[in-house]
């Protein structure tokens, strides 16, 4: 069975919502006070390649919907 390449596939829980805070905020502190972690926290996961690619495709996918309306 084929999947969805959407971060929700390969991100959860706090990631996914640190994602979704990161975009959302207009700071890393304010995003980590949403998720409720520590910037810490938030600039190891900034620092997996993962989490990285999948905040990329959604800042690109972020863009793109922009740029189409």
């Amino acid at each position: 069975m084929k999947q969805n390449n959407t971060p929700e596939n390969f991100l959860r829980g706090k990631k996914l919502k640190a994602i979704e805070a990161l975009l959302a905020c207009d700071t890393v502190a304010e995003a980590c006070t949403v998720v409720g972690i520590t910037r810490g926290t938030m600039y190891r996961y900034l620092r997996e390649p993962q989490f990285a690619k999948e905040l990329k495709a959604a800042k690109r996918q972020l863009v793109n919907r922009a740029i189409l309306t």
